[in-house]
């Protein structure tokens, strides 16, 4: 597919590999998976395998891997997707419509000490 382009980056405990697929050069991706010690043709397990929302993957917790995501949150939300649970998606933070704070978009995630630390800040509405 000549308009996709793909990343690829390892969980902090180095347990998996995660590849996200992206089309042209919008941010709705999709989102694989594989253990680090798989063999280099193992397949790839899909976690999301759409384009219809965006999901950045920035860790995990044992076998939940973290993602920010535009999925029913158009501030986005953070989820939790249980790769041993058919990909049963868990809200870890939601969305600042639900805070009664709709003007509130989630940003600078990160994992730190043990915690998740992130930003919340006025999401950006281009001109039309």
């Amino acid at each position: 597919e000549p308009t996709r382009s793909f990343g690829i980056g390892r969980t902090d405990d180095n347990r998996y590999l995660i590849l996200t697929i992206y089309r042209s050069t919008d941010p709705q991706n999709q989102v694989r998976y594989r253990p680090v010690d798989a063999a280099v043709d193992a397949p790839w397990t899909p976690i999301i395998d759409d384009f219809e929302n965006e999901f950045q993957p920035f860790g995990n917790q044992g076998s939940q891997l973290l993602f920010l995501t535009d999925f029913e949150a158009p501030t986005k939300r953070i989820v939790a997707i249980d790769r041993s649970a058919g990909a049963a998606r868990t809200d870890r933070i939601t969305k600042g419509a639900d805070r009664g704070r709709p003007w509130d978009a989630i940003e600078n995630l990160a994992l730190a000490m043990g915690g998740l630390m992130f930003g919340l800040g006025k999401p950006y509405n281009p001109p039309v």
